[in-house]
């Protein structure tokens, strides 16, 4: 499993930083072949799982990495079990 930052829901909010995670999944991780598909002829891998997480704006990228870290395999293993992915 894999995290990244997707720029596009990113912003200033509420005076705090809005940040979009997205959770993926590697070969080897349940469910793989759900969210590994062929689009147009090529292969791609689409998040598993998007979530907003909210940090004060002077955070550092290690405060992020650190939230982004923690909730993953919580939201990997309610996905392994096929539960619903809600708030954490």
């Amino acid at each position: 499993m894999k995290w990244e930052i997707e720029q596009s829901g990113c912003c200033e909010r509420k005076g705090m930083r809005q940040i979009r995670l997205c959770f993926y999944l590697e070969p080897g991780d349940a469910r793989y072949s759900e969210h590994h598909v062929k689009v147009g002829g090529k292969w791609q891998n689409n998040p598993f799982h998007n979530h907003f997480i909210r940090v004060p704006l002077d955070a550092t990228d290690e405060d992020i990495a650190k939230q982004a870290k923690a909730l993953l395999p919580q939201f990997y293993g309610k996905w392994s079990r096929r539960e619903k992915l809600g708030v954490a």
